[in-house]
């Protein structure tokens, strides 16, 4: 992944971002208690944080990348943003843990929700908004070799969630088609909001991929690209 280099471009191209961000805010309180502890894990640039800041009064925004972290400061400089990574995290403890676009990426599943486990309160919550299994499922089906990006099942989420002693309250999951102008700008908004997996592949294989990715999955001129949204709202079951 390549966020922190992405961060001047990627508010532009975060079109994605942006619906699960709304979609995901769907599920938030209307107004968290005013002693409520929040912090955001992978704000980014702040496409969250924006619906966050409409009902949170005690935010923490934080990210890894400190160039995201940077601009997301200059957005919304009245609440407190820290370097944090998600993976690893210490701290707390905090009443909720919220992210959008971010829990897709752990490497470790299972290591990363016990790690929030371990920081949120006694009856604490987690609410993630992320793409699962079906996600840029037009690429798989014109690659010949399976792409670089692969996505977890919701059903292995929700026994990763579980495993780590946060029990589902809810979860949903939906199917978004996005179009775009060509399969050439579908990639180039995969790379200019950082989510970049290197992959040797040949020009003139990766000519005939996109010539046959624009065949297929045409839409009046343009193409399209079908994201699987997960949200899934969860309850700190282990009290320490």
């Amino acid at each position: 992944m390549q966020f922190d280099h992405k961060a001047q471009l990627y508010d532009h191209h975060s079109h994605v971002q942006e619906a699960l961000a709304q979609w995901g805010a769907e599920w938030l309180p209307p107004a968290f208690a005013k002693d409520a502890h929040v912090l955001e894990l992978g704000a980014g640039t702040g496409t969250f944080t924006r619906y966050l800041t409409q009902r949170v009064h005690n935010l923490e925004a934080s990210d890894i990348a400190h160039n995201m972290l940077e601009r997301g400061k200059d957005q919304f400089p009245a609440i407190s943003w820290t370097l944090k990574n998600a993976w690893h995290l210490q701290g707390g403890p905090w009443d909720w843990l919220c992210s959008s676009s971010l829990l897709q990426w752990a490497p470790d599943a299972a290591s990363t929700l016990t790690t929030w486990q371990h920081c949120l309160s006694p009856k604490g919550r987690v609410l993630a908004n992320f793409y699962t299994a079906g996600t840029l499922r037009e690429f798989n089906a014109v690659s010949p070799t399976p792409t670089p990006l692969q996505w977890r099942t919701p059903a292995s989420w929700l026994a990763a969630f579980s495993s780590a002693g946060l029990r589902p309250i809810r979860h949903e999951t939906i199917l978004k088609r996005i179009t775009y102008a060509s399969p050439i700008a579908l990639l180039r908004a995969l790379h200019h909001t950082g989510a970049v997996v290197p992959r040797k592949t040949r020009l003139p294989q990766m000519r005939r991929l996109l010539e046959e990715y624009a065949h297929r999955f045409n839409a009046d001129g343009k193409v399209y690209a079908t994201w699987a949204f997960t949200r899934i709202e969860a309850e700190n079951s282990v009290f320490q």
